[in-house]
């Protein structure tokens, strides 16, 4: 049986259990099949500001952060008739994302939280980040993050390509 570790304030405490303990090995192995090409999806949390306080006014400041190692991605295609025409109501699952992100990094990364009235926050993945030119399909959050013995999972849904939402740009009324 296992001592409890009692650590001091202001200390890391370190790795508590033995997946923890091995999470830098099965990142390292993970790591080695986006290598091989066995993960291609480039998934990136994209933050952007709007300078003018509301979503296209202003100047748009952009961050964006890749999850490394790449997560395995599981897209789940889902169409429905409505009305209107066909809806996608596709999603995507995010599995084997490290574990390495604490619960706090994953809430700040996925925005759990407001927004302010400039801001807004997506998961833009693509196949092969290396090619600008390639589709980048923007998601949000659909669920909590789950955390499991060696990996987070996110379920993603769909937004629509970057491409075919294009930015509104607002102009003052004329005179």
């Amino acid at each position: 049986m296992r001592t409890p570790r009692v650590t001091p304030p202001g200390l890391d405490p370190g790795p508590t259990s033995l997946a923890e303990e091995l999470g830098s090995e099965i990142d390292d192995a993970r790591a080695i099949s986006a290598e091989l090409g066995l993960r291609p999806h480039c998934v990136e949390v994209v933050r952007v500001h709007w300078s003018g306080g509301e979503v296209g006014r202003g100047e748009r400041t952009e961050r964006r952060a890749e999850l490394v190692p790449r997560p395995k991605v599981e897209v789940r295609p889902r169409q429905e008739l409505s009305p209107a025409g066909v809806v996608d109501r596709t999603t995507v699952v995010l599995s084997e994302v490290s574990t390495r992100y604490t619960e706090a990094e994953l809430k700040d990364l996925t925005r759990q939280g407001a927004l302010g009235p400039g801001d807004e926050w997506y998961f833009e993945i693509s196949v092969d980040g290396r090619d600008p030119e390639a589709t980048r399909t923007r998601y949000v959050l659909a669920e909590p993050p789950e955390r499991r013995a060696f990996e987070w999972r996110l379920v993603l849904r769909g937004q629509g390509t970057a491409a075919s939402r294009p930015v509104r740009q607002r102009y003052p009324a004329g005179p």
